[in-house]
């Protein structure tokens, strides 16, 4: 995108008939979500977890929060604070993965599982770090080995505190790893942060998605300003974000020949009835 691309008006689209012509989120493709709290983040983030043609887990390191508690009630995604149920040690699929096969194997379906994966953590401060960064080090470790396996098996995983990994539980070499090596494996990272500065560069480089509903820090906009097209025009890069309503975003294509810079929000899709169906006669057996 030249300087002169970049000045030009950007354009506003309707959120799910834009993202359907481009064919949806593929296995391989990353996705970031930059923005301070209560801005969308989330919603992005369940987006592409629910857009994802397999497998998807979101990780969840806070208390019970909102994600905890509306996606298995309301959505249908499973919840499990057991990392053993998703993957076995050796990247094989666990009993939630498992139950994806079920009556429809003769079929040769595999309908894809949504998973909360809300680790088990001790209250006391210290424990807690070293329980939740020895969970993240299992999903991670299990999930590559699971892709690595075989072409048929992609996964993408959601996460919701980036930074927090990154940084309290030492993740970015983990995460860099599979930012870089995921594409080839059908392996998936969707990374919700406030800050990209304090996660790894590939935070920024890798994704072929960027959703940035806001920044306030100079560097961060810098880099985003530059991956967005701006190069050194911070200032214009600034006044677009500075024109969102409420939980809209920008939404950066990477690379490509599509590469571009649009505006929209992301609203959630209403359940599909046969899934709502799928998910009550599953409750009852």
């Amino acid at each position: 995108m030249s300087e002169h691309e970049a000045e030009q008006p950007i354009e506003q689209v309707e959120w799910e008939p834009w993202w359907e012509q481009r064919g949806g989120l593929q296995p391989g493709e990353h996705v970031s979500i930059v923005g301070p709290t209560g801005t969308g983040k989330t919603y992005g983030l369940v987006w592409f977890a629910e857009d994802f043609p397999d497998h998807s887990i979101l990780v969840v390191t806070k208390g019970a929060d909102e994600m905890i508690t509306r996606l298995p009630r309301e959505r249908g995604w499973q919840l499990t604070r057991d990392v053993d149920d998703i993957f076995t040690a050796d990247g094989k699929p666990g009993r939630l993965l498992k139950k994806s096969w079920g009556d429809r194997w003769e079929k040769r379906e595999r309908p894809p599982q949504r998973i909360v994966y809300w680790p088990d953590a001790s209250n006391d401060h210290e424990q807690r770090v070293e329980d939740l960064q020895e969970a993240f080090r299992q999903l991670m470790a299990r999930a590559y080995a699971y892709t690595k396996s075989s072409p048929a098996n992609r996964v993408f995983v959601g996460i919701d505190e980036t930074m927090f990994a990154a940084m309290e539980l030492g993740m970015n070499k983990s995460f860099t790893i599979t930012w870089n090596e995921g594409r080839a494996m059908g392996l998936s990272l969707g990374a919700a942060m406030q800050r990209t500065a304090w996660v790894s560069k590939s935070s920024r480089s890798a994704p072929r998605y960027i959703l940035v509903f806001d920044t306030t820090d100079p560097d961060d906009l810098a880099e985003l300003a530059k991956t967005a097209g701006y190069y050194r025009r911070n200032g214009e890069f600034r006044r677009q974000l500075d024109q969102l309503g409420d939980h809209e975003h920008l939404l950066i294509v990477t690379r490509g020949r599509d590469r571009q810079v649009v505006r929209s929000r992301v609203v959630i899709r209403q359940r599909r009835k046969a899934q709502s169906d799928d998910d009550e006669q599953g409750r009852r057996t």
